[in-house]
């Protein structure tokens, strides 16, 4: 997979892992590998959505159905269908909901043009944020150095294993109530609403003269137009125009446009060809992104895993 498609496929993982493990160190031991599986679950399901956009397989259809899984009604039911994997339901699914608290915060504090968190959702689809930083600033360097320390501290001291236990029916049950809730309820409006611009990216002339926010949009291709620059942007398949003159990375405005495979950031309105900017466009920069997400994974993937102990031999004993 190629970097610039790589680093969508999961949030700064180091930072969400090395806060959540902070507060979770007021629990019992037991729970802290549990509290940082939690600090991740709201990106479940992101990966599909990568491959979808990956592969042009009608990614907005894709996004319909799992991005709503990042919000907080389909999150905590997938995290009680694992904590009906735990030995002990209660204080599992306490520590799991610890992790995505600490997750739903740290999203909430960064800039986001839409595309964040639902919420209120199934009721409404609108992803509120504080505006305090962008993810290219100090302030996010810094929380990524506490999250690596604490990271790292808890890699040292990990704690008791998670004793999994084979509870097959509860967990599917919950994990199939969790996928099918935007199916069931609000698939349909995740288009009505131009969700993520969903909508508007497949049918853009339907919006002209509305003001347009582009979140995190892939850049395909930059060319000069007067006083400044004509970029364009995709999704999936589809293809929009977007204009902007000034352009802004770690806190410094300059009129130096993006490269093909930068993310960038703008509000606007469509004019019937492209989206205006309204003000400075913001670009993205990703590789941090990405990497330290990479190893966030890998980190995950050895303090959760154990082996299973069957409840059918109550003989059988976990091992790591």
């Amino acid at each position: 997979m190629r970097a610039d498609r790589a680093e969508e496929l999961l949030a700064d993982w180091i930072t969400h892992l090395g806060l959540a493990s902070l507060p979770a160190r007021a629990l019992p031991t037991a729970s802290l590998r549990l509290a940082l599986l939690g600090g991740v679950l709201p990106d479940a399901g992101t990966p599909l959505i990568v491959a979808a956009n990956e592969l042009d397989l009608a990614p907005a259809a894709f996004e319909a159905v799992v991005q709503p899984l990042q919000a907080p009604l389909p999150t905590w039911i997938l995290a009680a269908g694992i904590a009906a994997l735990a030995p002990r339901f209660v204080p599992a699914l306490v520590a799991l909901s610890l992790g995505i608290v600490v997750h739903y915060a740290l999203d909430l504090c960064q800039v986001r043009y839409g595309g964040g968190i639902y919420l209120a959702y199934p009721w409404r689809f609108d992803s509120p944020s504080l505006d305090w930083f962008w993810p290219e600033s100090m302030a996010n360097l810094a929380l990524l150095a506490v999250g690596a320390l604490a990271l790292a501290w808890t890699c040292v001291h990990p704690g008791p294993a998670i004793r999994w236990r084979w509870r097959r029916w509860p967990a599917l049950a919950f994990a199939l109530a969790a996928a099918l809730t935007p199916c069931v309820l609000t698939v349909d409006r995740f288009f009505a609403e131009n969700v993520n611009n969903v909508d508007f990216y497949r049918a853009p002339a339907g919006y002209t003269g509305q003001p347009i926010a582009l979140s995190k949009a892939r850049v395909e291709r930059v060319r000069p137009d007067g006083d400044g620059v004509v970029i364009t942007v995709r999704k999936g398949e589809h293809r929009v125009d977007a204009f902007a003159r000034r352009f802004e990375r770690w806190g410094t405005t300059d009129g130096r446009p993006p490269v093909a495979s930068d993310r960038i950031s703008l509000r606007g309105r469509y004019d019937g060809t492209r989206v205006v900017a309204d003000g400075t466009a913001h670009v993205h920069f990703r590789p941090i992104r990405t990497w330290t997400s990479l190893v966030g994974l890998f980190v995950i993937a050895v303090l959760a895993g154990t082996r299973w102990r069957d409840q059918r031999d109550p003989r059988v004993r976990c091992t790591t």
